[in-house]
């Protein structure tokens, strides 16, 4: 990725553009989870990832048929790594929410802002302070934590697969909104959210036919939701990532997670262990804490 320095700072007064934005984009990829972890086991995560992108090929080649205009590709190798990170986050997210309830899967996943906000600084020269490393630290230890309730007892130095695809996804997701959040300054909204269901496809064919599960009638409803709700998510983040830092837009999304645990339980009933909450409250919180959320919020007021 190039250095950029030349990108600027989003306007303080753009600042509701941005963020109220993501918290909407929240909310649906709460409940996208959420269906998705419902229909786990009849469909393989693949599968998954194939109904949520042919869907949002489909709503933006709706959109640009609409608009009667193509696609802007100004710089094409960001647009492509975009997509190709952003793709292989979405594979392992759905691997973890397989492999694990629901709201530690999402969990794990939402400690990217703290990669986002560490490329960002380097990449895009994005002013981060010096409690960054704080709140990693804080988001590793709740993270470990969380990790820790997924082991299995007879082997409890050996990580489960959820845990690492949970982890995995984390990093790669926070390497994909720092390219986002570098294309958001040039690049439309609807052109960036082409390249994640472009290649996010690429990435969902060889998983799902190499582990096609039988799709029946009563899976076919949810699968299309999936699509849908990750599609208007998907849309709105991107849209707000215009509007907003990479540190600040991505500690929103901390509200995804919190969102996503209450409705595992009470729409699933997924179970609660104490010591898993715990440390979701620590990457929560450290996340927070990491992207300077209070500063970026003085800032943009």
């Amino acid at each position: 990725m190039d250095r950029a320095a030349s990108i600027p700072t989003p306007a303080s007064s753009d600042w509701w553009r941005g963020v109220p934005v993501v918290v909407a984009s929240s909310v649906f990829f709460a409940a996208m989870a959420v269906l998705a972890k419902s229909v786990g086991g009849a469909l393989s995560p693949g599968q998954l990832m194939l109904s949520r992108f042919v869907v949002g090929l489909v709503v933006v080649g709706g959109y640009y048929a609409w608009r009667r205009e193509w696609p802007r590709f100004e710089r094409p190798l960001l647009w492509s790594m975009r997509g190709l990170l952003g793709g292989a986050a979405v594979y392992f997210y759905f691997v973890a929410i397989e492999r694990l309830q629901v709201g530690p899967a999402t969990v794990l996943n939402y400690t990217s802002p703290i990669f986002s906000a560490v490329f960002a600084a380097y990449f895009l020269r994005e002013s981060v302070a010096r409690s960054t490393l704080l709140g990693m630290g804080l988001a590793l230890v709740g993270a470990a934590l969380v990790v820790w309730t997924t082991v299995d007892p007879a082997r409890p130095l050996v990580l489960g697969v959820g845990a690492w695809a949970g982890i995995v996804s984390a990093v790669l997701g926070g390497g994909a909104q720092t390219v986002m959040r570098a294309l958001r300054r040039d690049t439309d909204a609807a052109s960036v959210f082409l390249s994640f269901c472009l290649f996010g496809l690429v990435w969902a064919l060889p998983f799902a036919l190499a582990d096609w599960r039988p799709v029946t009638a009563e899976v076919v409803l949810p699968a299309l939701g999936v699509g849908l709700l990750s599609a208007v998510a998907q849309v709105l983040f991107t849209y707000a990532f215009g509007f907003t830092t990479a540190a600040l837009g991505s500690a929103t999304t901390q509200l995804t997670p919190a969102l996503t645990w209450g409705l595992g339980v009470m729409l699933l009933a997924e179970s609660v262990h104490p010591v898993a909450l715990a440390g979701s409250a620590l990457c929560i919180v450290g996340v927070l804490w990491g992207t300077s959320l209070r500063t970026a919020l003085a800032r943009a007021g």
